[in-house]
């Protein structure tokens, strides 16, 4: 194992190992896709830290995750790595029920000194020894769980090693005052030193000699540690070292063609026309489609860095103040900010709007970055408008629709760039679409994945002699109770991207029983459960939407 080869490695080996392992990144993300400037820009820290520290004894977390695939290389061996991300292969984050050597799941920002807190809580408690080191990037400092764990480090006031990356760059070039503060050294150290931490800087992220040399110092020491690392995020590969932003995840993670793409490109238009519409991100400008809109309105484009607490809380504000924000975020990173949904902006029907990208099953990043659980969670809350278009051109219809619109609005879409079809659906806002009067059932969507495959299904099961009529439930929530009314004599098949508990079929279902009304009534929707690593059709197939299962159960249920 290359663990062995680094602890008697010299310094010439050491080098020729981090070579071997960023040429391993760089080949194996290129084809299966993969976060990849920000991984290419630790090689050698990662390498220095196996040097020095003994793992898995010691405990080695990583903010978010998008920097461990030298790890992985290092602990999996290279025919491992090469299938990360992959269905049945290695998770793209560290995950600790598939290594030793993972000794926590991480997938979402700036929580890693709350591990550390935890794990020296139960070091103290058990009387045990061994090292606790964080590898944190300066992006990860904008968010709040950073200080609130390290208040109680301080309180804790054992010891603790932080390695914080400074590449200058979250996804998006980092924002906010602790970022910018990190060239003042004296100033960030004096802020360390108010948390009980020695603060060592100036340490070249990619000499391995120097590294080695830091890292030892803290290992023997007693006091707890920042050790801020300079880097650079895509070193080894030219064009990503130019263009960061472009190459922090390549290949799947592209806006272009996508539903990311076409919300951002019509709030820009709406923008033209309405100087109060103001675009909200935390630090995914590009993954969700806004740098047009940033480069076209800059006072109007704002980028809080990794809060997603904080832009809700200040998207209430503007909405009281008259302004018209629309909070573009990922489903996943959206949960981080329940509370704030609930408090801040829908107990006073507050007009933010939420542009929910990756909602549904998510491909290639695993279970830490799925969107079907936002159905059930913003269904729950009073005032929340949930929409959901099937296709680019009614995402595009749909989005200017909403400015009439009092209260908070959720607008679903996925990261898939399925289509199907490019007619808008005109109806009245809330209403649903009428079936074909002449169908034999109706197959009802939750959103453009899910109206795709019901199409597609339709068309197939005419071969069995049945006319379905595929309606997409674009005003999601509130119900649209005339139309389900209305068509409680047909029977409906639900084909919902989310999962089962709390969500749109039962939804639909509580309804029909409270009305008292015997629909016929059936859905597949997800189980309660953490989707694995897949493409979008694997991940479909796994969990119940194959098209032969779709064909089987729709077949048996409309010909009743």
């Amino acid at each position: 194992m290359l663990t062995d080869k680094i602890k008697s490695a010299d310094a010439v080996e050491l080098e020729r190992v981090a070579a071997d392992v960023r040429s391993d990144i760089i080949n194996v993300i290129r084809k299966n896709g993969g976060h990849l400037a920000s991984n290419l820009g630790v090689v050698e820290v990662t390498v220095a830290l196996y040097k020095v520290f003994d793992f898995p004894k010691d405990k080695l977390i990583f903010d978010v995750g998008h920097q461990c695939y030298a790890h992985k290389i290092i602990t999996r061996g290279r025919e491992a790595f090469s299938s990360i991300r992959k269905k049945g292969g290695l998770s793209g984050f560290p995950k600790s029920g598939e290594s030793v050597y993972d000794c926590y799941d991480f997938g979402h920002s700036s929580t890693s000194l709350s591990v550390a807190c935890g794990f020296m809580r139960a070091r103290k408690l058990k009387g045990e020894n061994f090292e606790i080191i964080s590898l944190i990037g300066d992006g990860a400092l904008s968010g709040g769980m950073i200080y609130e764990a390290l208040g109680d480090a301080y309180s804790i006031g054992e010891k603790q090693i932080i390695i914080l990356n400074d590449n200058k760059m979250a996804i998006s070039p980092t924002v906010g005052g602790m970022s910018a503060g990190l060239s003042d050294a004296a100033g960030t150290k004096e802020f360390f030193a108010r948390f009980g931490f020695k603060y060592v800087d100036g340490v070249d992220g990619h000499d391995i000699g120097a590294l080695i040399d830091a890292f030892t110092a803290a290992k023997n020491g007693t006091e707890p540690v920042v050790i801020r690392v300079s880097t650079r995020k895509g070193k080894g590969l030219d064009e990503a070292t130019v263009s960061p932003e472009k190459y922090h995840s390549v290949s799947a993670e592209s806006p272009a063609g996508s539903y990311s793409a076409v919300a951002g490109e019509t709030l820009k238009e709406m923008a033209a026309t309405d100087g109060n519409i103001v675009a909200v991100t935390a630090a995914m400008k590009d993954g969700t489609g806004l740098s047009a809109f940033a480069e076209a309105y800059p006072d109007r484009f704002i980028d809080v860095g990794i809060c997603e607490e904080h832009a809700a809380t200040m998207c209430g504000a503007m909405a009281k103040a008259g302004l018209k924000p629309y909070f573009a975020v990922y489903s996943s990173f959206m949960q981080r900010a329940f509370d704030q949904i609930i408090h801040d902006n829908a107990l006073q029907n507050l007009d933010v709007k939420y542009l929910v990208d990756r909602s549904g099953a998510v491909n290639d990043d695993g279970e830490t970055h799925q969107g079907i659980f936002n159905l059930s969670f913003l269904s729950l809350i009073p005032n929340m408008k949930i929409v959901a278009p099937k296709n680019f051109a009614d995402l595009k219809y749909t989005l200017p629709q909403t400015l009439a619109e009092k209260g908070p609005i959720a607008v679903r879409y996925p990261k898939s760039s399925l289509s199907e079809g490019d007619d808008a659906d005109q109806t009245a806002f809330g209403r649903w679409a009428e079936p074909d009067s002449d169908a034999d059932g109706i197959i009802l969507t939750t959103g453009a994945v899910m109206y795709a495959k019901g199409v597609k299904l339709a068309k197939s099961i005419m071969k069995n002699g049945l006319k379905l009529s595929t309606v997409n439930a674009k005003y999601i929530w509130p119900l649209d109770e005339n139309w389900l009314v209305e068509f409680a004599d047909k029977p409906i098949m639900i084909l919902e991207d989310n999962e089962r508990r709390g969500g749109f079929y039962e939804a639909v279902l509580s309804f029909y029983a409270d009305k008292g009304l015997r629909a016929g009534l059936t859905a597949v929707n997800f189980p309660q459960s953490f989707l694995c690593v897949g493409t979008l059709d694997e991940l479909l197939d796994e969990y119940g939407f194959s098209d032969d299962r779709l064909l089987s159960l729709a077949g048996a249920f409309f010909a009743k």
